[in-house]
């Protein structure tokens, strides 16, 4: 940590962390909640997906993709319509009850991102000099275990001017996933990748996979959101 501290992540079950009296909240929040925790769900084998989880009603839809992609931006969208946060960028999915469980609750957001509603604070900088903020979403926060409707993978398109959903067939949606493992590297020093293969090809055959390909242009927020709705309310009503 640039010798401003340390963390220590043993055994899959305890995070142990010394870090300077007057680091902001938010710059603590990104070293635990950030890569510390990534590399404590490696060490359980329960490696996540880099996604933000938004609960539509009563089922969630992970929307992935890598840095950049514009998770958190839709996510924000989503959640002016109403919906709740389950957790941002990194989703642990129960692979056998197709759940996700809660995070922290709040969403990271570069500056350029802001929305009306979600204005970040200056002294919610994640990191000196990096222009994204920590904004807390308390009051549109799913505290429970949300069952999972399917995964939405975002990637920008210069060659398109509107959204498109396309769906990804078996097997291509198990790489994608898999591709999607966050911070994989771990995962490989561990035990060569293999749980995250193993939970994203899991999660692959039992919830539909697609990608939504979108504009370079964010200003299309709301058509991209309508179609991520329709895509949860598409997969009709809950199982048992």
């Amino acid at each position: 940590m640039d010798g401003a501290g340390y963390i220590r992540v043993a055994g899959g079950t305890e995070i142990v962390a010394d870090l300077p009296a007057l680091m902001p909240e938010a710059e603590i929040n990104s070293w635990l909640c950030g890569v510390a925790f990534a590399i404590l769900c490696h060490q359980r084998a329960t490696p996540a997906l880099h996604a933000c989880v938004i609960a539509v009603g009563t089922r969630a839809v992970a929307v992935a993709g890598y840095s950049g992609a514009g998770k958190s931006t839709t996510t924000v969208a989503l959640l002016q319509r109403g919906h709740q946060l389950v957790v941002d960028d990194q989703a642990i999915v129960d692979p056998d009850r197709l759940t996700v469980s809660p995070g922290f609750p709040a969403v990271k957001l570069w500056a350029a991102a802001a929305m009306p509603g979600y204005i970040p604070d200056p002294k919610d900088r994640m990191r000196p000099g990096v222009d994204k903020f920590l904004v807390r979403v308390t009051d549109q926060f799913a505290s429970s275990p949300v069952r999972l409707a399917g995964v939405v993978v975002l990637r920008a398109d210069p060659a398109i001017s509107e959204p498109i959903l396309e769906p990804v067939p078996w097997p291509d949606s198990a790489a994608l996933l898999h591709g999607l493992v966050h911070l994989p590297d771990f995962g490989l020093l561990l035990d060569s990748g293999r749980a995250g293969l193993s939970i994203m090809t899991r999660i692959a055959r039992s919830v539909p996979v697609f990608i939504l390909m979108r504009p370079i242009d964010m200003g299309q927020m709301d058509r991209i959101a309508d179609s991520i709705e329709g895509f949860v309310q598409s997969q009709g009503a809950d199982r048992p």
